[in-house]
């Protein structure tokens, strides 16, 4: 298992962990207030009663605002994060167990105890469901609230007691293989998602990447082209395209050879992408020897800018082939818009495609700039 998938299933156990275990928080500070009139202790001892009632609750806060810090720790304090919610669900366990070893040794409380083995039983299977993720804590859970309940038995021993204690080793024993089974099982199930979604993500990838280059293709030149087109229209913000063409590449690919051909498309697509700047610029392969540069929130002084140091990247290329090297040049049309509600991405693909055709027939090995104004892209 890659270390990525370790890191993830680590953290993400113990955020999943955090939110099982989160939802009975309070769940035993209800459970001993609702048990606690049988045998009238309620009214006995009402101090001891309240005093347990007021120590459950303030366990169950604690472990509250330490889950609320959780997420923060778990990306910075990993194994700091993870003692704490071992130790605190460990300790929640430890005093419901205390609580019921209090009806097996003290008179007053006597009624309450099967009952309390009953809920004491209950908290244990669920615990070994919740905390099957982190099968460490379900038995370091179970022990701490089976472990009191067995001594007990075994200080107070008598035939009943003592089969309560054979009953405490059997849970225990019982417990630590469904917590195996259940842990491999929810462990093998988020692998195997995890593979599937990584799998999938990559197809994606490899979709919207031209095999040859290595730069984007034209779908996801289009799905970044309509994006950014909205995204520049609602903020009326401008966008910049940019087009590339190697000159004369058919009479290079015959001359040299179609895998010549394809180095040089490899080796200008590094060139294009190294002139580009910001993470949210795209060059992509358009088709055949083109290239589209996608510049967001870039004027017409900035797409020509970068224009210029493509010119210059892919003029300074010398690529070997057999005993000569071969030097490339290109040409390249500009075009901005601040675009309103009736720009379009065909029409802005006219004008920049537009501009390139100006600059192949200016010369070639040159930047050539489409018209600007929005009026000139309404027109068909």
């Amino acid at each position: 298992m890659s270390h990525e998938l370790v890191a993830g299933r680590d953290e993400r156990g113990l955020l999943d962990l955090s939110r099982r275990v989160r939802s009975g928080l309070f769940t035993c500070t209800l459970v001993w207030l609702a048990l606690a009139p049988l045998g009238g202790l309620m009214s006995r001892e009402p101090a001891v009663v309240w005093a347990c009632a007021g120590g459950l609750t303030a366990l169950g806060l604690l472990r509250l605002m330490l889950h609320h810090r959780l997420p923060q720790w778990a990306q910075t304090r990993f194994a700091v994060a993870h003692v704490v919610v071992r130790m605190s669900t460990a300790a929640n366990g430890l005093a419901w167990g205390l609580l019921c070893a209090l009806t097996l040794v003290w008179p007053p409380a006597a009624a309450l105890k099967t009952c309390m083995l009953v809920a004491s039983v209950a908290f244990g299977l669920g615990g070994t469901m919740t905390m099957s993720i982190d099968r460490v804590l379900a038995l370091a859970y179970t022990c701490a609230l089976v472990g009191p309940i067995m001594l007990a038995a075994l200080f107070c021993l008598n035939a009943e007691n003592a089969m309560l204690a054979a009953i405490c080793v059997i849970f225990m024993a019982y417990v630590f293989r469904a917590s195996g089974v259940m842990h491999d099982e929810y462990w093998r199930v988020w692998t195997e998602r995890r593979r599937a979604d990584d799998r999938a993500q990559a197809l994606e990838v490899l979709s919207l990447t031209d095999a040859l280059t290595r730069v984007p293709n034209r779908l996801c030149l289009d799905q970044r082209l309509a994006i950014d087109l909205a995204d520049a229209r609602r903020q009326q913000a401008w966008l910049a395209l940019v087009m590339i063409d190697l000159d004369h590449f058919k009479q290079l690919n015959d001359c040299h050879g179609h895998p010549f051909g394809d180095e040089c498309l490899r080796t200008t697509a590094q060139a294009l992408a190294s002139s580009v700047q910001r993470p949210a610029d795209v060059v992509a392969r358009y088709g055949g020897e083109e290239f589209v540069a996608l510049l967001p929130h870039t004027d017409l002084v900035g797409a020509q800018a970068v224009a210029m140091r493509m010119l210059a990247a892919v003029a300074g290329m010398v690529i070997p082939n057999r005993n000569h090297m071969v030097q490339l040049t290109c040409s390249i049309g500009v075009c901005a818009v601040m675009p309103d509600e009736h720009t379009t991405v065909e029409r802005l693909l006219q004008c920049v495609d537009a501009a390139l055709y100006a600059a192949k027939q200016g010369g070639r090995n040159r930047v050539a700039t489409g018209e600007m104004t929005v009026d000139a892209l309404h027109c068909g």
